[in-house]
C-alpha cells in the first residue's frame, strides 16, 4: 500500500487508525474484534494538517488536533478519499460547525464499544463475552447519564466523520452522502433524507432497512420483543462489579490478545480474579442494559437547532429504540467507513 504523508493529504480525506501494540487499550482490541477490522479509530482531515476528531485523551471532546499528534501510537493510519471528484468545502463547513461546538459534545471509548456490542449479532452463548458485554454497557450507560446531565450529547468518532459528509447537503442521497453496507445484505446503503425519514421508518425493519443494525443483534432482538420493542427493564442483579484492570484483562483473554505489560501467569491470574469476582450474567441482564443503553441515545439532548433536521421527530407512541433507529449515524463504525464504497483508499501514513 502506498506510504503518504502530510503533503498527500486533500481536506476532506477520512483518517482510520490502527492502534500500535505499545499504544493499544483493551477497548481498541475489543473494537477491532467486534468489528471485524484492523481499525478502532476515526478522524476527519481538515487540512492545514489539523485532524477533526473526539479524543478521550488529553483534551477530552470533539476538537481540531495536529496531524502529528493525532496518528502519534499508531501502525499505520489509512487515508480514504470519496470517489467522486466533487469540491468539499460543504463537507467541511458542517465538520467545522461541530468542531467550533465541540465541548458541548461527550465522547468516551466505551460509547464505541457498546453502540459495537448492541448494533452488532454477538455470540451470547459465551459467557464470557456477557460478562465482557455487560460491564461494557453498564459503563456506557454511565458515562450517557453524566454527561447527559450536563447537557451534552455522546458523539462517537466515526460518527462525527458520517455526519460532516452526510450534513453536507440536506437532499436525499446526495453526492456527500457516504453509502454504508447494509449488516444484512452487504450491499450499499444511504441514509435517508431528515425531511423523509419519519415517514419511513415507522414501517421498517432494521435488518432490510438499517444498514448498521445487524439482524440478530440486540437491537434487532429488542425491536421483536412481543411486548412492544424497546420496553425499558432494568436488570435485577447488581452490576458486574470488577474493576477496569480486570475488565480489560477479561477482553484480552476473549479475543486471545497478549496483556500489555503483562506477562504469562500475570496475566492468567489477572483474569481468573477477574472471572472469579464477576458474578454469572443471563442474556435477559444483558438485553436489559441494551434497551438503557438505546433508550438513553435516543433521549441524549440536541446540542442546536440544526441537529433537529437530522434527527427523527416521532410520535409520543414511538417506542425508545424506534427514535434511536432515526440516526444511523450513531452507529457507524470506523470498520463501516473503511469498507464503505462511497470512498476509495489512497494510501497510508506511517509514524
Amino acid at each position: 500500500m502506498n506510504s503518504l504523508d502530510a503533503n498527500d493529504l486533500l481536506p476532506g480525506d477520512v483518517l482510520l487508525y490502527r492502534a500500535s501494540n505499545a499504544w493499544k487499550n483493551a477497548m481498541s482490541v475489543l473494537i477491532r474484534k467486534l468489528d471485524g477490522t484492523e481499525v478502532s479509530h476515526a478522524g476527519l482531515y481538515l487540512g492545514d494538517e489539523q485532524v477533526g476528531e473526539s479524543l478521550i485523551m488529553g483534551n477530552p471532546g470533539l476538537h481540531p488536533n495536529p496531524l502529528h499528534y493525532s496518528i502519534a501510537g499508531c501502525d499505520w493510519v489509512e487515508v480514504r478519499r470519496l470517489t467522486s471528484t466533487h469540491e468539499l468545502g460543504a463537507v467541511l463547513t458542517a465538520a467545522n460547525r461541530r468542531l467550533s461546538d465541540g465541548s458541548r459534545y461527550g465522547f468516551d471509548q466505551i460509547l464505541l464499544v457498546a453502540a459495537i456490542c448492541v448494533a452488532h449479532k454477538v455470540n451470547l452463548g459465551d459467557g464470557l463475552l456477557r460478562k465482557i458485554i455487560y460491564g461494557v454497557l453498564h459503563r456506557a450507560n454511565e458515562f450517557i447519564r453524566l454527561i447527559s446531565s450536563e447537557g451534552r450529547e455522546p458523539m462517537i468518532c466515526s460518527e462525527f466523520v458520517y455526519r460532516a459528509y452526510d450534513e453536507a447537503l440536506l437532499e436525499d442521497d446526495d453526492v456527500y452522502s457516504l453509502a454504508i453496507l447494509s449488516q444484512s445484505r452487504r450491499e450499499p446503503r444511504r441514509r435517508w433524507a431528515g425531511r423523509r425519514i419519519r415517514e419511513r421508518l415507522f414501517a421498517a425493519r432494521p435488518e432490510t432497512e438499517i444498514p448498521t443494525i445487524e439482524p440478530g443483534s440486540l437491537f434487532a432482538r429488542i425491536l421483536d420483543e412481543p411486548e412492544g420493542p424497546g420496553e425499558l427493564l432494568y436488570a435485577t442483579a447488581a452490576p458486574v462489579d470488577v474493576s477496569e484492570a480486570e475488565l480489560d484483562a477479561m477482553i484480552y483473554e476473549w479475543t486471545g490478545e497478549q496483556v500489555p505489560f503483562m506477562a504469562g501467569s500475570a496475566a492468567g491470574n489477572a483474569v481468573a480474579t477477574a472471572n472469579e469476582k464477576a458474578p454469572e450474567v443471563s442474556e435477559t441482564q444483558v438485553e436489559a442494559l441494551a434497551r438503557e443503553f438505546v433508550s438513553s441515545i435516543a433521549d441524549a439532548p440536541f446540542v442546536d437547532n440544526a441537529d433537529r433536521e437530522f434527527r427523527c421527530t416521532a410520535p409520543l407512541s414511538a417506542s425508545p429504540a424506534q427514535k434511536a433507529l432515526a440516526v444511523i449515524a450513531d452507529y457507524v463504525t470506523p470498520g463501516d467507513l473503511l469498507n464503505s464504497p462511497s470512498l476509495e483508499t489512497i494510501g497510508r501514513l506511517y509514524p
